[in-house]
């Protein structure tokens, strides 16, 4: 299993192909839940099963994944290989939300 981010009712083509994967499930529950849950990152929590983020909560959805992706960053704890790996994970999911919210500001996400 792993979390990926998709397009809540896509109206195109594009929003359709709208999938963009997130982490495995061993990375969501090891390193990604707890640092959540730490944090009180709410929108980061509930990948494990469905977290929505209506357009009224993009905004705050990016806030919480860059205050995740520090926090990762800075962690002692996690190889190097894999702050790369989320890094890189959290940079392209962010980089694809923003394009899809630059075509249409209503637009929904969920992830899990």
């Amino acid at each position: 299993m792993s979390v990926a981010a998709m397009i809540d009712e896509p109206q195109n083509d594009d929003e359709r192909a709208f999938d963009v994967p997130v982490c495995s499930a061993s990375v969501y529950r090891e390193i990604i839940k707890p640092r959540a849950l730490a944090l009180e990152l709410g929108l980061c929590v509930g990948w494990g099963t469905m977290t929505e983020v209506d357009s009224a909560m993009v905004p705050e959805f990016i806030r919480q994944i860059g205050v995740l992706s520090a926090d990762i960053q800075s962690a002692s704890d996690i190889s190097e290989e894999m702050k790369e790996h989320c890094e890189w994970r959290f940079s392209n999911l962010l980089k694809r939300i923003n394009a899809a919210v630059l075509k249409r500001s209503d637009v929904a996400f969920s992830l899990g």
